[in-house]
């Protein structure tokens, strides 16, 4: 089990894919994840899962959670980074499942070197999941361990260098 806090920016059906593998393989226990979104019937139905840990807020995520993923559209990138980005310590991993969001742009909109950036695949949605994963400059060892496991949760993943999560 990990000894880590972690929370979703975004609610979508990927967070909710990663949100349900990583507390039903109890890689990360329920009462340690958080989530925001800001439409109410959906925090109900992650509710569901994650009890009161469910926020409207991005920032009530980033004060409780140590891991933060980035799942939103890549439209709102700009406006999510204005809200969070300033907020992000150093104790802060910024994993980002933003699709076509290169690192060096995550590190400009949130002033944050440890990163690592993530492409999923749809069929993380019922465990069979295959995802590669790319660190930022300063993303330690104990860093990609953290996303492998959380990534292991609904398939299968590999760390792979930028170059390559461009070509795919």
């Amino acid at each position: 089990m990990l000894e880590r806090k972690v929370g979703f920016i975004g609610s979508g059906v990927m967070a909710e894919a990663l949100i349900r593998g990583i507390v039903e393989t109890n890689i990360i226990e329920a009462k340690d994840v958080y989530s925001s979104d800001p439409r109410e019937e959906r925090r109900e139905e992650l509710g569901q899962m994650l009890g009161d840990n469910v926020f409207a807020k991005n920032i009530q995520v980033i004060n409780r959670a140590d891991v933060i993923i980035l799942a939103v559209k890549p439209d709102i990138l700009t406006s999510v980074a204005e809200e969070i980005g300033g907020k992000l310590e150093e104790k802060h991993l910024l994993v980002s499942i933003a699709p076509g969001i290169k690192l060096n742009t995550l590190e400009n909109n949130f002033g944050t070197a440890r990163m690592i950036r993530v492409m999923p695949n749809t069929p993380a949605l019922i465990g069979e999941g295959a995802a590669a994963y790319c660190r930022g400059p300063k993303a330690t060892d104990k860093d990609a361990e953290t996303v492998n496991q959380i990534l292991s949760s609904v398939g299968y993943c590999e760390e792979i260098t930028e170059k390559l999560i461009e070509k795919g």
